[in-house]
């Protein structure tokens, strides 16, 4: 008997200049691959995702960084441009994909990205990955609901409220986390203050057990980075990471 799958829906915005290939991307995110249902929309510039952005309308942007130019500033930069703004300014998950041979792909990763397809892949994988990011999204944007409680902690000296990407910390400053990064606390604050390489791929970046292993040393980095000292996440001798320093808040 085939499983019963329902529709998830999710908003798509490619962001690609090649007519060709972005159709053959929106025709695999549209044509109920696996039963999932996407809504896939394509700008080929800067300038034409820019009302998507300013309105956060879309769940997951897929970017190519090489973009045509933009006020004179040269391709590569303008798509290199555009994914810090919509790291920095929207909540949807930020996907880099792109067919230039880029050695700085993890630093990409480490500033807010939540994944980095090469082109050449097959297309099923890109919608698979894609469909991964998107189950954290929108995870994050059921904590975030606005008829949901939500459970404050205090982390070091930051507050983190469950389901919203922005934290404060005494001082009145803050840090913005990525739907990655969001997960990942999410899980530390509410399921388990300790986690290892094998849940955070399959309970917090939604990977099989079997698909492609990232390695949680790198989130890890980039949030002790962000958050400063304070942010205490000791390694473990099996490889796990421990989150100390963490209080439950009454709001």
């Amino acid at each position: 008997m085939t499983a019963d799958l329902s529709p998830v829906i999710a908003k798509i915005l490619i962001i690609e200049d090649d007519s060709d290939y972005a159709e053959k991307l929106t025709r695999a995110f549209v044509s109920n691959y696996r039963g999932l249902a996407f809504e896939a929309k394509v700008a080929k510039s800067e300038f034409a995702a820019q009302t998507f952005i300013q309105n956060d309308e879309a769940d997951i942007y897929i970017v190519d960084l090489e973009l045509p130019e933009s006020n004179g500033i040269p391709n590569e930069e303008v798509g290199e441009r555009l994914v810090k703004r919509l790291t920095h300014n929207t909540d949807g998950g930020v996907i880099v994909h792109t067919g230039m041979a880029r050695a700085d792909r993890e630093d990409f990763l480490w500033s807010g990205v939540d994944d980095y397809i090469k082109k050449g892949d097959a297309i099923s994988e890109v919608v698979a990955r894609t469909f991964a990011v998107w189950r954290r999204v929108s995870r994050a944007k059921k904590g975030a609901a606005p008829n949901k409680k939500m459970r404050a902690f205090r982390i070091g000296e930051w507050r983190f409220e469950e389901g919203n990407r922005t934290l404060i910390n005494s001082e009145g400053e803050t840090a913005r986390l990525s739907p990655t990064e969001l997960a990942f606390m999410q899980y530390l604050c509410t399921v388990d203050t300790e986690i290892d390489r094998r849940e955070f791929n399959v309970a917090v970046l939604a990977r099989s057990e079997c698909g492609q292993d990232m390695r949680i040393d790198n989130l890890v980095y980039r949030l002790r980075e962000k958050l400063g000292g304070t942010f205490e996440l000791i390694s473990r001798k099996n490889g796990a990471y421990k989150l100390i320093s963490i209080e439950k808040l009454n709001k």
